[in-house]
């Protein structure tokens, strides 16, 4: 998939036919939440030569360095390429996720969509914002999961918890917001892309529900308190559509899962 879709080259190449400075160019591709690099070498020579952004390689490449390692969890982390997508077993307790599931069920509501769909199927699960004053446990497990990253805590979003009830599904779709889309002036713009999605399962004792990757060809079935990882974008900064997935119908039971999303600037 190109970083750049073609009708966004087009725009480019017609601007700059009519002879839009080609600097303004980029600065109204990075307001629509197209990465530096790929906007970079597509405008090339045009360029001023002294034009620099703060979100470059460099940036995402230290992003994409997060501290998995340098928790006690040994081989136990298991890493599936090739894209940044990695399993823990075991982050959460059995009596974490209990208590994770009773605060969920207390607050949920139906889920809702980042950009809108015809499909009214497409999203049907219930979610649930978690805050440190609902339960001192969020507070731990939000400081939990920052130590994991080793990413400054002011860059994530406030977790949140997701349940599936029998037939209920969120099909193949990304966690990033479009680059150039209203999906991304919405939810993007100075709060920043989504970066690192942190999933983990809070039980088990359910049918269904896998989490399919499906240009990785991976699947994930839900074990309490495992924790899956992976980084939405790629170390140049632009989108990572080997990240779509699917949370597939539940056929028997109730699955429950919190996740943790981090921007790429402070949220």
């Amino acid at each position: 998939m190109q970083s750049i879709p073609q009708q966004w080259k087009n725009w480019v190449l017609q601007n700059l036919m009519q002879g839009v400075d080609a600097d303004r160019i980029l600065q109204i591709m990075l307001d629509k939440g197209f990465a530096f690099e790929p906007c970079r070498r597509l405008l090339g020579n045009n360029l001023s030569k002294d034009f620099s952004w703060q979100w470059d390689a460099d940036f995402y490449q230290q992003l994409s360095r997060i501290a998995l390692t340098r928790l006690e969890a040994g081989p136990q982390i298991q890493a599936v390429q090739p894209t940044q997508l990695y399993c823990w077993p075991q982050f959460l307790d059995g009596d974490e996720c209990e208590q994770l599931v009773a605060l969920t069920d207390a607050k949920v509501r139906p889920s809702e969509l980042a950009s809108p769909t015809a499909d009214k199927a497409f999203r049907t699960s219930s979610s649930a914002d978690l805050e440190r004053r609902d339960h001192p446990l969020v507070g731990i497990v939000n400081q939990r999961i920052a130590g994991a990253m080793g990413i400054d805590p002011a860059w994530g979003e406030p977790i949140q918890a997701q349940r599936y009830q029998p037939g209920q599904e969120f099909k193949a779709h990304t966690d990033y917001f479009e680059p150039g889309s209203v999906e991304y002036e919405h939810h993007g713009g100075r709060r920043g892309q989504r970066s690192w999605t942190f999933m983990i399962y809070l039980n088990q004792d359910c049918e269904g529900g896998e989490t399919e990757f499906v240009r990785l060809d991976k699947t994930f079935r839900p074990v309490t308190g495992m924790a899956l990882i992976w980084n939405n974008l790629l170390t140049d900064g632009s989108v990572n559509p080997q990240t779509l997935h699917h949370a597939h119908k539940i056929t028997v039971g109730v699955k429950h899962v919190i996740t943790k999303w981090y921007r790429d600037r402070p949220y």
